[in-house]
C-alpha cells in the first residue's frame, strides 16, 4: 500500500464527480490515497450547477490558505474546477482534471468553459475507444479541451481499475510532477516514481 499523506502535509482539495456515492475507480483511488484531504461532494438531489460548485471551491480554497492549494477534480467536478479557475477570486496553485465529464451531457455551452486557465493544469483522460454514451471526455475531444485550457494532456490509458487501487502509477507521477512545480512548500508525501518523461 502506498504511504498516505495527511492533510497537514499538503494543501489539497478534492472535487468529486456527481457519482460520489457509487464505486467509481477514479474516486475510489482518490479516497484511498488521500483519506485526510478536504472533499467537495454533491448534495442529495442537487442539480449540477457550475456556479454553485465553483462558489464552494472558492470558499474551500480560501479556507485552506489560498494560492498554495492543489485541486484534483473528477467528472463534473473537473468542469466546475475549470470554470472556477478561470473566474474565481482565489485561484488554485495547481489543477489536475481527472476524466472531466462531457459538458454536452449537462447542456453546458463550450463558450462558458473555453478559456486558458491561469494556473498549472493537467487534464488526464483516455484516448481509448469507448461507447458513444461514455460520460467522460476522451480521445480528440479531451485533447481539444486540454488545448483550450492551456493544460498538458496526459493519456490515462484505461485509467485506474478496481484491481489497481490503491496503486495507480500514472496518477502518482502526475501528482509528483505537480508537487515539484509547486516547490517544496507543503509538498505532498508521495511515492517516488521513476521519471522517464515529463508529465
Amino acid at each position: 500500500m502506498l504511504p498516505l499523506p495527511t492533510h497537514d502535509q499538503v494543501n489539497l482539495l478534492l472535487v468529486s464527480g456527481l457519482r460520489s456515492w457509487a464505486h467509481d475507480p477514479w474516486q475510489d483511488w482518490l479516497d484511498v490515497r488521500f483519506r485526510d484531504a478536504r472533499w467537495i461532494r454533491p448534495r442529495d438531489g442537487e442539480w449540477p450547477d457550475l456556479s454553485v460548485w465553483a462558489r464552494r471551491i472558492e470558499q474551500a480554497i480560501a479556507a485552506q490558505g489560498g494560492d498554495d492549494c492543489l485541486v484534483i477534480a473528477h467528472g463534473f467536478g473537473a468542469l466546475a474546477a475549470a470554470w472556477h479557475a478561470g473566474r474565481g477570486d482565489t485561484r488554485p496553485a495547481g489543477l489536475i482534471l481527472l476524466a472531466p465529464a462531457d459538458p454536452q451531457r449537462f447542456a453546458i455551452t463550450p463558450e462558458s468553459l473555453e478559456r486558458r486557465l491561469p494556473c498549472d493544469t493537467s487534464l488526464v483522460a483516455s484516448t481509448h475507444t469507448v461507447p458513444d454514451n461514455h460520460p467522460w471526455l476522451h480521445g480528440e475531444a479531451a485533447q481539444r479541451w486540454a488545448h483550450a485550457f492551456g493544460a498538458r494532456f496526459i493519456d490515462a490509458g484505461a485509467g485506474p481499475g478496481a484491481a489497481s487501487i490503491p496503486s495507480w502509477p500514472l496518477g502518482q507521477q502526475v501528482l509528483e510532477a505537480h508537487a515539484q512545480r509547486l516547490g517544496d512548500h507543503r509538498k505532498p508525501a508521495l511515492l517516488q516514481m521513476p521519471r522517464e518523461a515529463a508529465i
